[in-house]
C-alpha cells in the first residue's frame, strides 16, 4: 500500500467508502452509502406496501416491480378482471361482461336471458329493426309476429303491406269480396266462393250455387235468409243445443219413463222423468209398486188415481193398483199418460206433408205419398233435374 495512488484505487465510483483504514480525500465524487434506496423499483423491500407508488413488494423475490396487469392475468371466460391501485396485483373478480352474470353455483359466467326491458340484454330495439313485436315468455323475450301494416314475405322478412283505400274497399266489395291488404281476399259473410266467384247464400236444398238448405238440415238448424245471405240459424222443431250441435230433444219416449213407471214432464224444452207413478214407490232411486195397498180406505189409491184420470183395480197382484184411463181419456202412446184424445183437424199434418194416424189420439205419422223425408226430418218433395246443376253431368 505504501506509495499507492489512493485515487487511482478508489476510482471515480459513485460512493466512496473507506478502502484498508484511507480515505479518499480531496476526491469530487459526492459520497453515498447506499446504492439502491429501499421502495425503488427493483430495489429490496420487507413487504407489501413497502414499495414506491403503484409497484408491488414480491413475496418470494423481496423486491419491488411492476403490478402484474389484466392483460397479463387468465381469467375464465367471460369473467371480469380488477386492476386495483396503491401497490397490488390484477385479480379475476365473481363478475361477468355485460350479458352475463356470475352463478355462485358454478363459479363461472353464465349468459342472462334476453328480454323485452331496458338493459344490456334487451332485444326490443332489434325487435323494431326488424318491424316485428317484442314478446315476454317463458326462457327471456323474443321477437314475435310481423307489426301492424307489414307482413312476412317469402323470405321471413316483415316488409310493409299496401293498405286498402276507399277505392280498393269498394272494387272488391262489388266482387262480394273482402279488401285486405290492398288486393282482395275471401268471400264476405254470406256468400261462399263458387268455382272462383262470390255468390250469395241461399236456403235452397236444390244443387245450385251458394244453397245453404241441405247443410242446414244436416247440421239440425233452420236456414235463414237476409238481405247479406243466408245463414244457418236455431235449432229445428224437437231439437235442442248443447253447446256443440243440435240434437233431438229428449222425449217421453227416449227416456223410457213409462218403463220405469215415473211421470213424464214434457214442460220443458226437452221431457224429463219425474215422480213414481200413483201406486209405486220410491226405494233406492227405483219406482216400486206398493204392497198391500187399497183403493179404499185412509190410504187407498183412488185419489192417486183419479188425478191421473186412471181408475183404481181392487183385484192387482200384490193389491190395488191404478188400472186404466178413465171414460173420455185415452192412453198416450210414448208417455203412457192419460189424455184427452184429439183429432187430426188439431194437428194439421197434412201442412207437414204427413199422414194422420186417428187412434188412439191423433199423431203426425209418415210422409205422404210423393213426398221423401230429408236430413232434416221434414217432408218434402224429391228433387227434380230443373232444381239441380249437373254442369257437364247428365242428370238422372
Amino acid at each position: 500500500m505504501m506509495g499507492m495512488d489512493v485515487r487511482s484505487s478508489c476510482g471515480w465510483v459513485l460512493g466512496c467508502v473507506i478502502l484498508l483504514g484511507v480515505g479518499c480525500e480531496g476526491s469530487d465524487v459526492e459520497e453515498r452509502t447506499d446504492p439502491c434506496p429501499p421502495g425503488a423499483l427493483e430495489c429490496p423491500c420487507a413487504e407489501a406496501p413497502a414499495c414506491e407508488g403503484d409497484l408491488v413488494c414480491d413475496a418470494a423475490e423481496r423486491l419491488c416491480r411492476a403490478p402484474v396487469t389484466c392483460a397479463e392475468t387468465t381469467c375464465l371466460a367471460r369473467q371480469a378482471c380488477a386492476e386495483p391501485a396503491g401497490g397490488y396485483d390484477a385479480r379475476c373478480v365473481e363478475d361477468c361482461e355485460a350479458g352475463w352474470a356470475w352463478d355462485l353455483a358454478s363459479g363461472t359466467c353464465v349468459a342472462i336471458p334476453p328480454s323485452c326491458g331496458d338493459g344490456p340484454t334487451s332485444i326490443a330495439a332489434d325487435c323494431a329493426a326488424q318491424q316485428r313485436e317484442c314478446l315476454e315468455i317463458a326462457g327471456g323475450g323474443r321477437c314475435g309476429r310481423c307489426l301492424d301494416g307489414f307482413a312476412e314475405d317469402a323470405a321471413g322478412d316483415c316488409v310493409a303491406v299496401p293498405m286498402c283505400d276507399d277505392a280498393a274497399e269498394a272494387a272488391c266489395a262489388a266482387d262480394g269480396r273482402i279488401c285486405r291488404g290492398g288486393a282482395c281476399a275471401e268471400c264476405l259473410e254470406g256468400r261462399v266462393d263458387e268455382g272462383g266467384a262470390c255468390v250469395p247464400t241461399n236456403c235452397s236444398t236444390a244443387n245450385v250455387p251458394g244453397a245453404l238448405g241441405e247443410t242446414c238440415a244436416l247440421l239440425k238448424r233452420t236456414c235463414a235468409a237476409g238481405p247479406e245471405g243466408a245463414t244457418c240459424g236455431a235449432c229445428l222443431p224437437e231439437h235442442v243445443d248443447d253447446g256443440e250441435a243440435c240434437r233431438p230433444a229428449d222425449t217421453c219416449a227416449s227416456l223410457g219413463c213409462r218403463d220405469v213407471n215415473r211421470r213424464c214432464d214434457e214442460g220443458g224444452a226437452e221431457a224429463a222423468c219425474g215422480a213414481c207413478r200413483a201406486g209405486f214407490q220410491d226405494v233406492g232411486g227405483r219406482c216400486t209398486a206398493l204392497q198391500g195397498a187399497r183403493c179404499d180406505g185412509e190410504l187407498g189409491l183412488v185419489d192417486a188415481c183419479a188425478a191421473e184420470s186412471r181408475v183404481c183395480d181392487p183385484d192387482g197382484p200384490d193389491g190395488a193398483r191404478c188400472g186404466g184411463c178413465v171414460v173420455g181419456r185415452v192412453e198416450h202412446p210414448e208417455t203412457g199418460a192419460c189424455i184427452e184424445p184429439q183429432g187430426c183437424d188439431a194437428l194439421d199434418c197434412a201442412a207437414r206433408n204427413r199422414a194422420c194416424e186417428p187412434t188412439p189420439t191423433a199423431v203426425c205419422a209418415a210422409c205422404l205419398d210423393g213426398f221423401i223425408e230429408d236430413a232434416a226430418g221434414f217432408c218434402r218433395a224429391p228433387l227434380t233435374c230443373a232444381d239441380v246443376e249437373c254442369g257437364d253431368l247428365d242428370c238422372v
